[in-house]
Order: structure tokens, then C-alpha cells, then sequence
């Protein structure tokens, strides 16, 4: 069995993504395009919420000529309301960049901290 295991092979194409990282000087803190999407989600789960009001993002996907756009919109609490990312080749890779975009925005404006991580 271990044989046959070894001898697989497959012909799926696998996508090639380009992995964009935002990195913090003073603490080296790096986010990755894909790991800036949980990063996104925590953030907005840390916003002060209520019974009536549960802080989350929205996802808006457009076709432009260059390809996919990404355009998040924030919950009212936060200190951005919306963000886009760069025209992409899929939906992923345009969420993965308009993520990647938004938490470099919510650090600069101190939202996140220097070691990316949502300001308590």
C-alpha cells in the first residue's frame, strides 16, 4: 500500500497565488494575503457588540476589465468603513489582497498593534 501511495500522481492544476505580506518594522510582526483574512474576521469579532448588534464584514465581488475586485465593507464601529483591493485573477486571490489591504490600514490607524493583533 505504501508503494502505491508513493507512486500517485495527478494532473490537477494548481493555482498559482501569489502570497503579498504586510510586515511591521519596529516588532518584524508579518501577516501573509491568506492569513490576513482570520486576522480580518478576529478584529471584527473584537469590536464592542451587543444583542442587537453583531459587528461583521461585508463581501462585494466585481468584474472590472483587469479582473475580480474585492471590496470590503466594515462594521460602523470601526474606524474604516471600506476598503478595496487591486483588480485579481479569482475571487480568492481579490479577497486575500482586499483583506491583506485592510489589515494594513487598521494598523496604521492603530486599530491593530505592532504585532498584529486587535488593540484590546
Amino acid at each position: 500500500m505504501n508503494e502505491e501511495i508513493e507512486f500517485r500522481t495527478s494532473d490537477a492544476a494548481v493555482p498559482d497565488v501569489e502570497e503579498k505580506t504586510y510586515r511591521v518594522k519596529s516588532t518584524g510582526a508579518t501577516i501573509s494575503s491568506g492569513s490576513s483574512i482570520p486576522l480580518l474576521y478576529r478584529y471584527c469579532s473584537k469590536l464592542p457588540h451587543n444583542e442587537f448588534f453583531k459587528p461583521e464584514s461585508e463581501l462585494w465581488y466585481f468584474d472590472e476589465p483587469d479582473g475580480t475586485v474585492c471590496q470590503i465593507i466594515l462594521p460602523s464601529n470601526a474606524p474604516i468603513h471600506q476598503v478595496s483591493g487591486a483588480p485579481q485573477s479569482s475571487k480568492d486571490a481579490a479577497k486575500r489582497d482586499a483583506c491583506l489591504e485592510a489589515c494594513k490600514r487598521l494598523h496604521q490607524l492603530g486599530a491593530l498593534t505592532n504585532y498584529l493583533l486587535p488593540e484590546r
